[in-house]
């Protein structure tokens, strides 16, 4: 496995990690959701079981999302965490294809005409909005994506987000309180219709799978189904018995992924190799 950080646009770097065993493998980079970051849980379990399938994984840290290149593990960054955004992380996303289009040093462990996105969570909605303006992606796929991403942006507190221009939310494994910052919503209410999913999802032409837990506990299986209804071509698969992680939790220290996440790991493995 090689681990690089490059420079992102706005001040901070996006640190990722390649690992191939085969030269000129198709290629997938995967997306972490909020608060994740690319060394969560099983994501390494992940990406050797891939590269074990003659797949190019690549699993990167948005630059924002608290962590920093020295410390990938912990938020020690929370300025970053709070003023982190949803353009941003498109942005990142885009810097870090871009490096990976062009002649780098790890170019001939990958076919980059051979791109797949995943995305959990979170990142699933970041995937799907780049697969809708993206040609370059060939095939996208969503672990227990949101498809509203701005349904936690009116809170019940949000005229005391904007006089304070701050709410915290807590971070129960951690025991943080994590900053959000007012930019936040202004961000997605300024660049609404680019970061709409319903307005963008017909533009995903490519091959789609979309997979959830039945038992989902923070983004409930009903907006999977939505997904499907705006993109018909789409692949829909619901895990039944599991919840928003497929069974896997942070910090992972057994050396098999959880039967739920093999599930969806075979349901990708047919689906990109189809």
């Amino acid at each position: 496995m090689y681990q690089a950080s490059i420079p992102g646009k706005y001040g901070k770097h996006i640190t990722f990690d390649l690992n191939s065993k085969t030269k000129n493998a198709p290629l997938i980079v995967f997306a972490h959701g909020f608060k994740g970051f690319k060394d969560w849980g099983t994501f390494n379990l992940l990406s050797e079981k891939f590269t074990n399938e003659g797949i190019c994984f690549v699993k990167f840290n948005f630059s924002h999302n608290g962590t920093t290149p020295k410390d990938l593990t912990n938020f020690t960054d929370l300025e970053a965490f709070g003023n982190n955004n949803y353009s941003i992380e498109l942005n990142d996303l885009e810097v870090l294809l871009d490096f990976l289009e062009t002649k780098n040093e790890f170019s001939n462990w990958y076919d980059f005409s051979n791109l797949a996105l995943i995305g959990h969570s979170r990142g699933g909605g970041i995937v799907l909005l780049k697969a809708a303006a993206d040609p370059r992606i060939k095939k996208v796929i969503t672990l227990a994506a949101l498809l509203d991403l701005g349904r936690t942006l009116n809170p019940p507190n949000v005229n005391e987000w904007e006089e304070k221009g701050v709410i915290f939310i807590p971070n129960a494994r951690t025991n943080q309180q994590m900053p959000l910052y007012w930019q936040f919503r202004e961000n997605y209410l300024q660049h609404f219709e680019a970061l709409s999913i319903e307005l963008n999802a017909e533009n995903i032409t490519c091959p789609a799978l979309i997979i959830h837990g039945n038992n989902d506990e923070a983004v409930d299986v009903e907006q999977a189904i939505r997904i499907k209804d705006l993109i018909p071509h789409a692949q829909l698969e619901i895990i039944e018995e599991t919840g928003h992680t497929f069974g896997a939790s942070h910090p992972w220290n057994k050396e098999q992924l959880p039967k739920k996440s093999e599930e969806f790991v075979d349901l990708i493995l047919n689906f990109i190799k189809s």
